[in-house]
């Protein structure tokens, strides 16, 4: 059922040894299956090998369970389950971030961090060996040079775009960078990701025999590719705004650029068990044997979909019945009068009668051969499309493109009219409707934030994690908590959807 992913270490081996970055988080833990740096990357095969690895690490993790922890912050999920800090994420009122290394939580915060520095770390250590010393990846008498190189630019810029996308600051590290280095804001981080994967596309194009290798089963072409890249493009500019004034700022012209020239159908390879599956939405789907769902869905999207929903649930012995709603989306979700491991002497607030059902299935898992794993809707291109037309003041095109996602073709609701806040309230709704399970680690977070919807002292990003900082000799830093709102890095709430 529901599996922890262990990341391949071979990229943290090359990310301390290699010296490229100022200091190694966790990262330096002994793999006694680590043929060493020199050895692994001593001809194009294992080059190849070590990049596929890159790819598996970084694209797993966009998907990973930690993605679940966020959707609290989202309101998105609810439990009041203490198992790997779930209640943390999710109580109300907000919890500060504890970011400490003797937290024994820290992982949701870590592990994303030290997988997409680890990318990096690789992805920039097979860029030197292509660009510094030369090295042509010759295999089986083809010249795959430049596939390669597209490739590491690639999943480089992907791992600093999910850094700008979670993280308030990082490390922009290439292989020509001298210690010490200091840190960026994730303003810095976001445009060195569009920076790389702007080369990255403009490589692959350019490359005859291009093809991106997700997984040892699945490749695309550099059609798909640059549609993929594009993608993530405009949803890392998206994700940029933490506030939204911010929102206001964004370039949007550039990010319907972008969007345009994005998927235009569902991005959702085949999973490859074990190696690439969705974990996000394995541990969201997981159905208790009493009916409730293990990590279910937030009261917030029920409310959403039948406005005389509560939005807090209601004291004992109240059991809401189900929800009333013209949205054909509603068998997305499932109710239950069971409510499996939710613990009212924690906060029975936090309380719902309801399941993940869309993407379940009979063996309640989705690692399983012949699924896919969902990467990215193309509702979510559409949506972007609209957020950019509203940022442009096209109200009619930013309406058309909600009456022409699934809102309407799938859910039958009435066509959203041309008005700026009918235009939001529709975004709001369908980013936790139809993209619920859909779009990833931190996409929800992140649109909620930059509409300040997200609940007064609500994390609007995390700190670098308290296990790089011991490193480093820097102070220990947080975010979160009602006292705290308004600050940076803290919701204030204005716009909460508690308040709706």
């Amino acid at each position: 059922m529901m599996k922890i992913k262990i990341i391949n270490k071979i990229g943290a081996a090359i990310f301390c040894t290699a010296l490229l970055f100022t200091a190694c988080t966790n990262l330096d833990i002994e793999n006694y299956n680590d043929p060493g740096v020199e050895e692994a990357l001593g001809d194009a095969i294992s080059v190849k090998s070590v990049l596929d690895g890159a790819i598996n690490d970084g694209l797993a993790e966009h998907v990973g369970w930690y993605g679940v922890h966020i959707d609290g912050y989202a309101d998105q999920m609810t439990t009041t389950n203490a198992y790997a800090g779930f209640w943390d994420w999710t109580e109300e009122p907000r919890l500060r971030i504890n970011n400490h290394p003797t937290y024994a939580n820290l992982n949701p915060i870590a592990i994303p961090w030290e997988t997409f520095n680890s990318v990096i770390a690789t992805t920039n250590t097979i860029l030197q060996i292509i660009d510094v010393d030369g090295m042509e990846m010759i295999i089986d008498g083809t010249d795959y040079t430049n596939k390669l190189k597209a490739e590491a630019l690639f999943m480089r810029g992907f791992a600093y775009g999910y850094l700008s996308m979670m993280y308030d600051k990082g490390y922009i590290v290439d292989y020509e960078s001298e210690l010490p280095v200091e840190s960026s804001d994730y303003k810095a981080l976001l445009a060195e990701a569009i920076e790389t994967i702007d080369e990255a596309i403009s490589l692959a194009s350019s490359t005859s025999n291009f093809t991106f290798d997700v997984h040892s089963s699945y490749s695309i072409d550099a059609t798909e590719f640059v549609k993929v890249a594009n993608s993530y493009e405009a949803r890392f500019m998206m994700a940029g705004a933490r506030t939204d004034a911010e929102r206001q700022a964004l370039d949007f012209a550039a990010i319907k650029t972008h969007a345009l020239n994005g998927i235009t159908e569902d991005w959702a390879p085949p999973v490859l068990e074990d190696v690439l599956w969705n974990n996000y939405q394995d541990w969201s789907i997981s159905i208790l044997s009493d009916g409730a769902g293990y990590l279910p869905p937030d009261i917030k999207i029920n409310h959403l979909m039948d406005p005389d929903y509560p939005t807090v649930y209601p004291d004992a012995p109240a059991i809401l019945g189900p929800m009333v709603t013209d949205d054909l989306r509603a068998d997305y979700f499932g109710y239950t009068d069971a409510f499996g491991y939710l613990n009212e002497s924690r906060n029975r607030g936090l309380f719902t009668n309801y399941t993940r059902q869309r993407y379940n299935n009979e063996s309640n898992t989705v690692n399983l051969a012949g699924l896919d794993v969902h990467m990215m809707l193309y509702a979510e291109i559409q949506y972007i499309l609209a957020e950019c037309e509203l940022g442009l003041g096209n109200l009619d095109a930013a309406a058309g493109y909600l009456n022409a996602s699934p809102r309407v073709t799938v859910g039958g609701l009435p066509d959203v009219p041309a008005s700026a806040q009918a235009i939001e309230d529709a975004l709001h709704y369908e980013y936790s409707v139809e993209l619920d399970l859909g779009a990833g680690i931190a996409t929800i977070w992140a649109f909620m934030r930059r509409y300040d919807l997200l609940q007064i002292g609500t994390p609007l990003q995390y700190p670098i994690p308290a296990t790089e900082l011991e490193i480093t000799g820097d102070e220990f830093y947080s975010f979160g908590g009602p006292s705290y709102a308004g600050e940076a890095g803290t919701a204030d709430g204005s716009n909460s959807w508690t308040l709706h």
